[in-house]
């Protein structure tokens, strides 16, 4: 029996696992490190001011478009940034009913015969610091309404953090020109 042979391919089996293993601890700290700076990156475009339009304490809520065009029942997609000018982190969320639009006759959209509103904003709540402006990305959606120009109300509701401090209402109008 040749001893000498079989302690060269233990020496082998070694070397390659050790090799093996660096090559593993390679990869994993090259693939941690490129989805932590992705990551990173993705922070940054989320609280990044590089938002189309602006907030701030004279103009609490603004829209990307300032006006928007829908085809009836269906949605639109637009950027509403919101300004917390309240002294404590607050709750912010948006709102449209139907008893805040109207159209170029004077009339109420109103809602459905199910109780929803014809025209309606949708946006996910979200929390911003004091003093913070934060972008939302909202559906505008238009019921089975005639096709023409409605002036609607979006409501924007600061709910802050803490309960001894009253919550911030304010509203800005937007155009919402309907089409079928």
């Amino acid at each position: 029996m040749d001893k000498k042979g079989s302690m060269e391919l233990g020496i082998n089996a070694i070397v390659v696992l050790i090799i093996a293993l660096a090559l593993l601890g390679l990869s994993i700290g090259f693939i941690t490190k490129l989805i932590g700076g992705s990551q990173t990156k993705f922070q940054g475009l989320i609280d990044n001011s590089a938002l189309p339009v602006h907030a701030n304490d004279d103009k609490p809520l603004v829209f990307d478009p300032p006006s928007v065009r829908v085809k009836a029942n269906k949605k639109f997609e637009l950027t509403v940034v919101v300004y917390n000018g309240v002294t404590t982190d607050a709750d912010v969320s948006l709102n449209i009913s139907g008893d805040e639009c109207i159209n170029e006759n004077g009339e109420m959209t109103g809602s459905d015969s199910a109780g929803v509103p014809k025209m309606r904003i949708v946006a996910a709540t979200q929390t911003l610091k004091s003093g913070q402006e934060g972008g939302f990305k909202a559906l505008i959606s238009a019921g089975d309404l005639d096709s023409g120009t409605y002036i609607c109300s979006v409501v924007a509701t600061l709910e802050s953090i803490d309960p001894n401090i009253p919550h911030e209402v304010f509203s800005q109008q937007i155009f919402v020109d309907v089409y079928r």
